[in-house]
């Protein structure tokens, strides 16, 4: 900053005043934001007898100007004690504050009460005793009740401090303020005697604030007796059980009866600090019966906060019986189920929509304390009725927050609930997409209960339909939890096969943003994002070297190697080529928490363990096979030929996600080979004998060879029934195409069998086809992939900034809009894109 002015040539004073004295708003806050820096660049003796004048001159000058260059003034007056020399001088700057502190503006007012706060708690008892008091008692005693708003909330800092003949001083202004005629200033001293009984003595409290709490609960403003209630819990916070019946209770119970229900509400609202305060013996007499009458309540939006605030209600009731009766053991307090499930059950059956709302938005967290044969007697059939229930809200919040019960009984009692909950949602959720994001987190916590074959019946296929959301938020989100799945129900017994299914039923439609999350899947199964950090993916195999141990490491050392060669083999220069697409300076790299928003820390707590990492349990039963190595096999299997023909794809953003992708299973590769290359890698592979490595070896390629012909029969029967489902082709029957791919041999099917355009060719060979609308996409012709992956040299080729050039027209064109059998031209290229809200 000085070097600033030296550059100048002006005093660091002048320079200040010149800019606060500029006609422009914003350079004069600027001025007033580096008013530390220029009392930096000042001395102490320059601050305390130049700076602080000239702005108490200002301040007189311009109180009633521009509000926000007060606020400002008002917040850095509070940080300035070193640069006048310290608390000793801290006086100096209460003249300022206090003037700023009786602000009209109550932002204004707000700022300058912090900064005095904040300068009190520096100074010792004597400056307390002798400039602190001074500004209480100026601001208390003025006729604006402005100034006296602002007095209240300085009243416990000095209160605490200073000795008895000014702590009487204190607590005659304070009480002063709690009967003052104006509204507003009752209020502010209502809302400050909370911290001021904290630091009162007894006699104190009895003589002085119990009195005035009582007349705050019979104000003829209801604004003031709300304020009551908060003063009651810091009272009975303070007192004994025997002193709360005799001066609490009667008032608290008046005021839970209340005629405004504006006071009723705040009852409601702190009931469950109300508990706490009063302790549970006096719960048991006196505010349960409070607590029913406000569930009973005349307003709906007062039963609705009683309904949220029940389940805490009953934990408090548990956790009091549990310590009252110390051999109850794990048996439920009589008085919540003789008292507050009747309550439960009435809120259940409220006709208010938010009542019901407020209710299922916690009832779950309930089967924690009611325990598994309460929970299945009382609140199964609860939840079950909520089927038949119109509220879309009520039935979101049972399933957002359905983990809760998942955890006591297991989903036997609740699957078809569950299963009809999911299915009316996600039909009903047209206009709220983030409740079918939300599914996703609820999918992930019933996967975790739940067995692999009721997963597959009732919930996969809404998890697929998520997949392909019309929304991009849920669509993008969805494959954050399929590596959940995979490590829930294993790699060989669900993963493989269903994974496959997944991406090519992904791949293989028509619409672009639908062949994306192809690609997203997999993304996530290949580096999740939602993985716990790790040392590294062979870290447990490392610490346990043993036979088990060398044959899932021989395994994945197998795999890697043959991925590894698929990189380096020279044969495959499309990889290269494709790698390039990411040095792309237009390539989007979206991050995934944008879309995920809170459901991100929602999957994130579904994760309980390492997902990709070679775990101790995958270990100890090496005929399962671990999720790094059924990875490593669907890379070379499935995912490297999906790659392949998404790079060749019509759309730009496809190509450069495809690029993407592969350079991801590249990062793995890369991460891999170094932790193989360790020293310790080659002692525990040779564990095993060269006859048992070459077992492995055997089987291993035999697998792939099994699994490479598995991928090309579903990638056939993937297709076949997706032209079976095309509802119109006027010249080509799906049959037809049936029949020639059923011609096809078995090797050549990943050539020619997705090669829709062969197979058209040879069955209407005509240059023009009509088609329908859901047809268009296979009958185009499609670029061969060596036209595609050429020098970008070649003028006759485009470029792949060429290309990102086209692919704003490509991606905006729109695939036939009406049903009616068109006339297209083999040789146009077209994209079906699906619509997105």
């Amino acid at each position: 900053m000085s070097e600033k002015y030296e550059d100048f040539g002006m005093d660091p004073l002048d320079l200040f005043k010149t800019d606060l004295g500029h006609n422009d708003s914003q350079t004069q806050l600027r001025a007033l934001h580096m008013l530390s820096t220029v009392a930096v660049a000042l001395d102490v003796d320059r601050t305390r007898d130049e700076l602080v004048p000239f702005l108490e001159d200002y301040l007189y000058e311009h109180i009633f100007e521009c509000d926000t260059l007060l606020v400002v003034m008002a917040e850095q007056l509070g940080k300035f004690v070193p640069f006048i020399g310290g608390p000793d001088y801290a006086h100096l700057l209460f003249p300022m504050l206090t003037k700023l502190a009786a602000s009209d503006e109550m932002e204004t007012g707000e700022k300058a009460v912090m900064s005095l706060k904040n300068i009190a708690s520096q100074l010792k008892e004597e400056q307390l005793e002798q400039d602190f008091i001074t500004v209480i008692e100026q601001l208390a005693q003025a006729e604006w009740f402005t100034s006296k708003c602002s007095a209240a909330p300085l009243f416990a800092v000095a209160y605490r401090k200073v000795r008895e003949p000014c702590r009487q001083k204190l607590l005659n202004m304070f009480s002063n303020l709690l009967q003052d005629e104006s509204p507003m200033v009752r209020r502010a001293a209502a809302t400050s005697l909370t911290d001021f009984i904290i630091y009162a003595d007894m006699e104190e409290i009895k003589k002085e604030f119990i009195p005035s709490f009582k007349d705050l609960a019979k104000d003829d403003q209801d604004s003031v007796r709300i304020l009551a209630v908060n003063v009651a819990i810091s009272l009975s916070f303070q007192l004994t059980t025997d002193e709360i019946v005799e001066h609490i209770m009667s008032t608290l119970q008046a005021l839970c009866d209340d005629s405004s229900w504006r006071v009723r509400y705040r009852c409601a609202f702190e009931i469950n600090n109300i508990q706490s305060s009063i302790g549970p013996n006096l719960t048991r007499l006196y505010l349960i019966d409070m607590y029913k009458s406000l569930i009973r309540d005349t307003e709906a939006n007062i039963r609705e906060i009683s309904a949220r605030n029940i389940v805490r209600f009953c934990q408090n009731l548990q956790t009091s019986y549990k310590e009252l009766e110390k051999e109850s053991g794990e048996n439920l307090d009589p008085i919540i189920q003789k008292e507050i499930l009747p309550l439960i059950q009435e809120l259940d059956q409220d006709p208010a929509e938010d009542v019901q709302d407020g209710l299922y938005s916690v009832i779950t967290s309930l089967s924690t304390l009611l325990g598994e044969k309460c929970t299945k007697d009382f609140l199964v059939p609860l939840i079950t009725r909520c089927i038949e229930n119109d509220s879309s809200k009520v039935k979101e919040n049972i399933i957002n927050s359905l983990n809760n019960i998942l955890c006591v009984i297991g989903i036997d009692d609740l699957s078809k609930t569950v299963e009809k909950l999911i299915s009316d949602l996600l039909k009903n959720s047209n206009t709220l997409w983030r409740t079918r994001r939300n599914l996703i987190v609820t999918l992930s916590h019933i996967a975790k209960h739940s067995k692999q074959e009721y997963f597959d019946e009732h919930l996969k296929h809404l998890y697929v339909s998520l997949l392909k959301d019309a929304i991009n938020g849920v669509r993008r989100v969805a494959p954050l939890a399929l590596p959940i799945f995979v490590k829930h129900y294993t790699m060989s017994s669900w993963g493989k096969e269903n994974i496959i299914k997944i991406i090519l039923e992904l791949a293989g439609t028509y619409g672009y943003r639908i062949r994306l999350m192809s690609l997203f899947c997999i993304d996530e199964l290949v580096l999740p994002t939602l993985d716990k950090k790790s040392d590294g993916l062979l870290t447990t195999l490392k610490c346990i070297q043993d036979e088990n141990s060398s044959i899932v490491l021989n395994k994945i050392h197998k795999l890697n190697e043959i991925l590894s060669n698929n990189f380096n083999n020279v044969d495959n220069e499309w990889l290269d080529i494709v790698l390039k697409y990411c040095e792309d300076e237009n390539y989007f790299n979206d991050n995934i928490k944008c879309f995920a928003e809170d459901s991100f820390d929602d999957l994130r707590n579904c994760v309980d363990q390492q997902i990709i990492a070679v775990g101790k349990n995958e270990i100890d039963n090496p005929k399962e096979e671990s999720y790094l190595e059924g990875i490593l096999f669907l890379i070379v299997v499935c995912f490297m030929d999906v790659i392949r023909e998404l790079a060749q794809d019509k759309v730009y953003n496809v190509r450069m996600r495809a690029a993407r992708t592969l350079h991801r299973v590249k990062n793995l590769n890369k991460q891999l080979t170094e932790e193989l290359n360790q020293p310790w890698v080659n002692s525990v592979l040779n564990i095993l004998s060269n006859d048992e490595r070459e077992t492995i070896n055997i089987e291993l390629q035999n697998d792939l060879t099994n699994g490479h012909i598995k991928f090309l029969e579903l990638k056939r029967d993937v297709f076949i029934a997706y032209i079976e489902d095309i509802p119109d082709v006027p010249i080509l029957e799906a049959k037809d195409i049936k029949e020639e791919l059923e011609k096809i041999e078995l090797e050549q099917q990943i050539a020619e069998s997705i090669d829709i355009s062969e197979t058209l060719e040879k069955v209407a060979p005509n240059d023009k086809i009509e088609v329908g609308e859901a047809a268009t996409e296979f009958f185009l012709a499609k670029e061969d992939f060596q036209d595609l992956v050429v020098s970008p040299n070649t003028s006759n080729n485009p470029t792949p900034m060429d290309q990102s050039e086209n692919s704003e027209k490509n991606s905006s064109t729109k695939s036939i809009a009406n049903d009616a059998p068109q006339v297209v031209s083999k040789e146009a290229v077209f994209i079906s894109d699906d619509i997105e809200i």
